[in-house]
């Protein structure tokens, strides 16, 4: 199986991350919230994204990972898109960006699914 396939087989799930992407602003509102409101957390959250196993990503960078992964598949399908392709994988790989795209514009992310 190909990574054409894969993706085309795998996009119908991207759409678990709706919830989270809708209530993303919100969670890093309520931690901003929490940071000044409670400095010991503050500090606690700031040592730990100290730690070497976080490799240097503090909590909020950990917490858009997920946001930024629908933009990163959609960069791949469009550059899996230039790429010499079967007429089947090519027909996959469009009806994956599709999806995404339908994604993208739910999210908002229109300047960054190109």
């Amino acid at each position: 199986m190909g990574l054409a396939e894969v993706m085309h087989t795998m996009a119908n799930y991207f759409r678990c991350y709706i919830p989270y992407v809708d209530n993303h602003k919100h969670a890093v509102a309520a931690l901003q919230k929490i940071y000044q409101e409670q400095p010991k957390v503050r500090k606690e959250i700031e040592r730990l994204s100290a730690c070497p196993e976080v490799q240097g990503i503090n909590l909020e960078g950990y917490m858009v990972l997920p946001v930024a992964r629908i933009n990163r598949y959609h960069l791949l399908m469009t550059d899996l898109l230039r790429a010499q392709l079967n007429p089947r994988e090519h027909e996959m790989v469009t009806k994956s960006i599709g999806m995404l795209d339908t994604l993208c514009t739910r999210f908002n992310f229109d300047s960054f699914c190109l």
